[in-house]
């Protein structure tokens, strides 16, 4: 491959060549520099100009053999750099975000089709299976534990809140501590005591969620309000409030329900830990005025 083709690749071959999958890959480039997994509402302005410093900087020494980055400061003391030129150039980066790709191989699209099917088909026995467990789990307790009677602890990946069978249209679920930062839960279940167990939180049945607030003003795309009750886990499709170890969310029923248990989880594939409430109450009531905490 000539080295002027490469280099083009390098930093633009997902637009030169969209549909060439390694033309596109090559251009992972300009991502490959360090990237936290961790962040917070005052931290993304700062994390994004290191991201589009640490683009500029990594092209201009790779092609340029310069130092560009001396100049974001001031006039680059060496070579003939302003600083008015180094945003100018980073400006060029400005589109350039972390993504995900699939990798196509040639029988890719089979692959996708058996993988759909066989989701599926483990989808429909797990979530059968994690319907009779949530069922059977020991009634949860108000007010303090003694020592003897301590529940087991919060998990990141799925926690389970069963009480007595309960006429509720509001659910709310309000966050009094976390492990760090502000709190996160990917979704918030609310299942009826028939059989079988439905979960009347979902957005897709008319219910509605409401919070205290809501991470970034709701300008993160990852971490928005719809999230929590849209029926999809992970921290992609999760809800982060803007407060530091509290928050709360609400959810309203199409409907009043017979209700005996709040399923949730802070990032249901297992990923992530951290933004975990671990202490918290769950109120549930008729009219959303007189409220009753069942955990």
């Amino acid at each position: 491959m000539p080295f002027d083709q490469f280099v083009r690749l390098q930093v633009a071959g997902d637009h030169l060549q969209p549909g060439d999958f390694l033309a596109t890959s090559a251009t992972g480039f300009l991502v490959a520099g360090p990237y936290p997994g961790q962040t917070t509402a005052k931290t993304l302005a700062l994390i994004r100009y290191n991201h589009l410093d640490d683009m500029l900087s990594t092209t201009a020494t790779a092609f340029l053999g310069l130092s560009v980055n001396c100049a974001k400061c001031h006039d680059h003391k060496f070579d003939p750099i302003a600083q008015r030129e180094y945003y100018s150039l980073q400006a060029i980066f400005a589109g350039v975000e972390h993504g995900q790709r699939a990798w196509r191989t040639k029988d890719w699209e089979k692959r996708k089709h058996e993988e759909t099917e066989l989701r599926g088909r483990l989808l429909a026995v797990e979530s059968r299976a994690e319907a009779l467990w949530t069922r059977y789990q020991p009634l949860a307790r108000v007010g303090a534990a003694t020592s003897g009677d301590k529940r087991p602890a919060v998990k990141a990946s799925m926690n389970v809140d069963r009480f007595a069978p309960s006429r509720a249209r509001f659910v709310r679920f309000t966050v009094l501590a976390t492990n760090m930062s502000e709190p996160c839960l990917d979704e918030l279940e609310v299942f009826t005591s028939d059989e079988p167990a439905r979960n009347v939180a979902l957005a897709s049945l008319g219910a509605k969620a409401i919070a205290s607030s809501v991470f970034s003003n709701g300008s993160s795309s990852l971490h928005q309000l719809s999230h929590v009750n849209d029926g999809r886990y992970g921290n992609s499709r999760s809800w982060i409030s803007a407060e530091a170890g509290a928050g709360w969310v609400q959810i309203e029923l199409v409907e009043p329900a017979t209700v005996d248990r709040v399923v949730w989880a802070r990032d249901r594939e297992g990923a992530f830990r951290d933004r975990l409430p671990t202490r918290y109450q769950i109120e549930i009531s008729e009219d959303g005025n007189d409220w009753q905490t069942v955990a």
